[in-house]
């Protein structure tokens, strides 16, 4: 099965965090900040990228600390990751996701001047019906780091994304590796970050530590 047309199947329609769609059209969403400084850093965010023509929702209106947002039809990169375990991907598949991810992120390094993208949680990424990676949630300050911050960590993200360490696993995080050093990057400081999220995940997670050797063994099955 072609991957836009399981895509469409899905009918997925994207849901940022909780956001209530009470008496809003269908094509638009609201979504409810902590307070007015994380709307406007999300605000100033995606106007940025989007204005730069980095795919993001478009904030539409805002008020108090509520913002209008178009509604994205896609599904989210961690469901993807549910599909790749379920065996609903071919590497073909695979690859497309992560080549329109890593595609994302080199535009937005572009664009922020190198700042990280933060929340590299796979919540934040929608592949969309057109076949294109959008990015959500941009809340957090923009800060600027090496890309290889991000990249270390979202690989990590991906290898202990349940079910762990898995053979599909392994096919995400090979593309992506292989991406990401296109984008003229350091794989040692790639793998310095990756190692420093399991040094700060274990402090975090009880019996996260038992997992150190799967974590080792993970990288080297990458390179």
């Amino acid at each position: 099965m072609k991957f836009k047309k399981h895509l469409e199947n899905q009918d997925e329609k994207i849901k940022i965090n909780s956001i209530n769609k009470d008496l809003e059209p269908t094509n638009v969403l609201r979504k409810h900040y902590k307070n007015r400084q994380e709307l406007d850093i999300d605000f100033y965010t995606s106007n940025l990228l989007q204005t730069n023509d980095v795919g993001v929702a478009r904030i539409l209106s805002t008020y108090g600390n509520t913002a209008v947002i178009e509604q994205v039809d896609g599904i989210y990169y961690d469901r993807i990751l549910d599909r790749i375990e379920q065996g609903l991907l071919n590497q073909e598949n695979i690859k497309r996701v992560a080549q329109e991810l890593c595609k994302w992120l080199k535009k937005y390094y572009a664009v922020t001047k190198n700042a990280s993208r933060g929340d590299i949680s796979f919540k934040n990424f929608i592949f969309t019906t057109q076949g294109e990676c959008v990015g959500i949630n941009f809340e957090k300050p923009l800060e600027l780091c090496r890309c290889e911050y991000d990249m270390g960590r979202m690989l990590f993200y991906v290898a202990t994304n349940e079910p762990m360490f898995t053979s599909g696993k392994i096919q995400m995080c090979k593309v992506l590796l292989e991406c990401f050093l296109k984008m003229n990057v350091d794989i040692n400081l790639i793998k310095k970050e990756y190692e420093a999220e399991f040094d700060k995940i274990k402090g975090q997670k009880a019996g996260f530590i038992n997992y150190e050797t799967q974590i080792k063994n993970f990288w080297d099955l990458l390179i």
